[in-house]
């Protein structure tokens, strides 16, 4: 997942404790201490910065669903937040799910950075405009894989049928060659 310099700018819905929250959190993450980083995770405020941190310290856990779980339901109340729409993207897209991937991404493409450094914003647009790209390229080879597999079960069970067809076939000389 791409660390962003971004979340180190106070931005509206950050407060001072939350963020000293959030970079205990990564702190514990960054030296593999992800169990505490999700328990610490789990005991800061309700805000923006809490959100983040549990869905980054699920995600240094190794719980990608849970992370994924976590970013969703940040989303819905911080919807144009960059960081929690990043974190989502790259997580919808880790476990191929590229239609939300590419929501998410895109919304990060037409970000509203009116409240950011133009740096900052030209990060995110950046990212999400990578990340659409990547969720495009994986919607498109999942319909060609939903294709080959329709196309592989069609050769299945008509394979299946010849079978069933010859063994009754066989199964009648059997019968007619005996009487």
């Amino acid at each position: 997942m791409a660390a962003s310099r971004a979340l180190d700018v106070a931005g509206p819905g950050l407060s001072q404790d939350s963020l000293q929250g959030l970079t205990q959190v990564r702190a514990l993450a960054r030296e593999a201490r992800t169990v505490e980083a999700v328990r610490l995770a789990e005991t800061l405020p309700s805000d923006l910065s809490g959100a983040i941190a549990r869905v980054e310290a699920r995600y240094w856990a190794g719980d990608l669903a849970g992370a994924l779980a976590k970013a969703r339901s940040s989303l819905e109340t911080w919807p144009q937040d960059p960081q929690l729409l990043l974190l989502g993207s790259e997580l919808a897209l880790q476990l191929l799910l590229p239609a939300e991937a590419l929501s998410w991404s895109e919304r990060l493409v037409g970000l509203d950075g009116s409240s950011l450094e133009p740096e900052v914003v030209a990060f995110y647009r950046d990212r999400g405009t990578s990340l659409a790209e990547e969720a495009r390229t994986g919607a498109a080879w999942e319909r060609r894989h939903e294709g080959v597999t329709l196309g592989t079960r069609v050769v299945a069970v008509l394979g299946l049928l010849a079978c069933v067809a010859a063994t009754v076939l066989l199964a009648r000389e059997a019968s007619g060659s005996k009487g």
